[in-house]
């Protein structure tokens, strides 16, 4: 038996690359900064190599130059905007750190941080790499090649039309990204708050204490103590977290 390979499977294979290395570029773990670029192309030539006999292709789509741009285009779009609310999602880790961190003083000390690639607050660092083990843990990466194959099935090849129902989507996403990212820090930021209140009184009944020298050592040794009693909180939040991230990534697109 012999396998020919037409113009049009190229073309269909073009635009599945489009759609795979804009998702990839973008989406959590695979778009992180360490992975090579040259990793993240060659991943993207694979699986499209695997995803285009799926399609069903009828004639010739890249027919001139307009049709090209606008395939083109609309695939990229879709991939982008699966990646954006994977990521969008998986952002909630980021600003939930964000604000521990600020409450308990460790963002004075900043560090790089290999997966965003630029300066971030240690405990950003550690709770970002946290997020990323257990979403390769839990595969979260196999879950978005999944979304990737069943957006197909969502919008075919060639069938992207921006609409409201999409921005309302990616409105609600971020919502829900800042509700949880609350919903994991508050028992620190309230027990910062609760430290500064106490601190407040100490000082009102001893003015000559320098609150400065003394308050931030105790939030700091206070932010450890809350931190190591809530890991097991923070592993089942960023477990739940990484779940979503390519239910959100297909969802994105209804």
């Amino acid at each position: 038996m012999s396998l020919s390979v037409t113009a049009v499977h190229w073309e269909a294979f073009l635009l599945v690359l489009v759609r795979t290395a804009s998702m990839l570029m973008v989406a959590p773990a695979f778009g992180a900064k360490p992975i090579p670029m040259q990793v993240r192309v060659g991943l993207a030539a694979f699986l499209a190599m695997l995803l285009t006999p799926l399609q069903e292709v009828d004639g010739p789509l890249l027919t001139d130059a307009v049709s090209i741009l606008l395939l083109v285009s609309k695939e990229l779009l879709v991939g982008l905007l699966m990646g954006f609310a994977g990521t969008l999602v998986f952002s909630a880790v980021h600003m939930a750190t964000q604000l521990m961190g600020v409450q308990i003083g460790y963002s004075f000390s900043n560090t790089v941080d290999p997966m965003a690639g630029h300066s971030t607050g240690f405990l950003d660092t550690f709770y970002n790499m946290l997020a990323m083990v257990l979403f390769l843990g839990l595969g979260g990466h196999h879950a978005l090649i999944l979304a990737l194959a069943n957006s197909y099935q969502v919008v075919p090849m060639g069938g992207f039309g921006p609409s409201g129902a999409m921005a309302q989507s990616l409105v609600l996403l971020a919502a829900t990204a800042f509700g949880v990212a609350i919903k994991l820090a508050m028992p620190i930021v309230g027990t910062m708050l609760l430290a500064d209140s106490a601190m407040a009184l100490v000082v009102r009944s001893i003015p000559q204490m320098n609150i400065f020298m003394v308050g931030i050592p105790i939030k700091m040794v206070l932010g450890i103590v809350m931190m190591i009693a809530l890991i097991p909180m923070m592993v089942a939040g960023i477990g739940d977290i990484s779940r979503n991230v390519a239910t959100a990534a297909v969802g994105v697109l209804h």
